[in-house]
């Protein structure tokens, strides 16, 4: 199998699927000189070795399901699995969970907690460099003002749960309804989870 030199993700696409190849050595990040502001994302000889190794072993498994169930009801079979891993790609993959005062007390284990568990998380807050030496590549790190509504639809991006805790200098819970209200319109499934925690 050719290895390819290298390729390019839009935007949304790195949040989502960078951020778990990079810290485990599958793909190496490489800022281009043209601009200051894109990667080169480039496999590395183990994401190389994984793809070879599940290429053979998958045609190995689908020649021997064929022999066993015919190619009629292989083909049936393989049409549901793939309905089944779409719905689990968008399900665990494409949402996420939304964590204010991620560097909080609190905040830090919910998140730890969720990163243990495989799930997607997005840290927000007003310190985002703080979020960042905490987190790294673990997680996206937006700003996140609860006092600016122009930082809600960016911080909600493809969050289906949110995890709320109420800033100290934010006496009031009602100073939180607007961001609850802008987490409410943006929910894209009547399950989503909206979780608030007041600590006063």
């Amino acid at each position: 199998m050719q290895q390819p030199n290298s390729f390019m993700l839009q935007k949304p696409w790195q949040r989502t699927w960078l951020h778990p190849c990079h810290p485990k050595g599958y793909i190496e990040k490489r800022q281009l000189k043209t601009d200051r502001r894109s990667y080169e994302l480039i496999p590395t000889a183990k994401a190389v070795r994984l793809v070879e190794e599940t290429y053979h072993d998958y045609f190995k498994t689908m020649s021997f399901l064929e022999t066993r169930l015919g190619k009629r009801n292989l083909i049936h079979s393989s049409a549901c699995l793939r309905l089944q891993m779409r719905f689990y790609w968008r399900k665990k993959v494409m949402s996420r969970i939304l964590i204010t005062g991620a560097s909080g007390n609190v905040g830090k284990y919910v998140a730890a907690y969720a990163l243990k568990n495989g799930q997607g998380i997005t840290v927000a807050g007003t310190h985002t460099e703080t979020l960042t030496e905490m987190f790294g590549n673990t997680a996206k790190i937006v700003y996140l003002d609860f006092t600016d509504p122009a930082t809600f639809k960016p911080a909600l991006e493809n969050a289906d749960r949110v995890f709320i805790i109420r800033p100290p200098h934010l006496g009031k819970p009602e100073n939180l309804k607007p961001f609850c209200g802008s987490a409410e319109r943006a929910r894209k499934h009547p399950a989503c989870q909206l979780l608030y925690l007041s600590l006063a």
